[in-house]
């Protein structure tokens, strides 16, 4: 498999940014590039809330990948920007996501995953 990103757009909204993003991927890098489009423009609009829908994302990445991907978020201060990211996935992305969740609690990096909608937005807003 290789990196194919059929769709990624973001939207402010009053609360939140939106990202939505489709396709698939198997290596941190893209990942990192977009994380890095989505932050800024979250602090652009002068947002801290962002709510990322993966339902449509296949990922291939293994607990290494994972642990590298919380590192870079680590390493350019992620944390300290104050930014709270929920991520929408599907039941099949549930146990990688859910690695994902905890190595980035472990680099106090607020993020948490979520199959539904309703329970994404009111912990993102809360």
């Amino acid at each position: 498999m290789t990196t194919e990103i059929t769709r990624f757009e973001f939207h402010p909204t009053d609360k939140y940014l939106s990202v939505i993003v489709s396709g698939q991927v198997d290596a941190i890098g893209p990942i990192v590039k977009w994380a890095r489009e989505y932050r800024d423009a979250a602090l652009k609009h002068g947002l801290n809330r962002i709510l990322i829908d993966y339902r449509d994302m296949d990922f291939q990445l293994d607990y290494h990948d994972l642990i590298l991907l919380a590192d870079s978020a680590d390493a350019v201060g992620y944390q300290g920007m104050g930014l709270r990211t929920a991520a929408l996935i599907s039941g099949e992305a549930w146990k990688s996501e859910l690695d994902f969740d905890t190595v980035s609690s472990n680099r106090s990096i607020v993020f948490r995953s979520f199959l539904n909608r309703r329970e994404a937005l009111d912990w993102l807003l809360d």
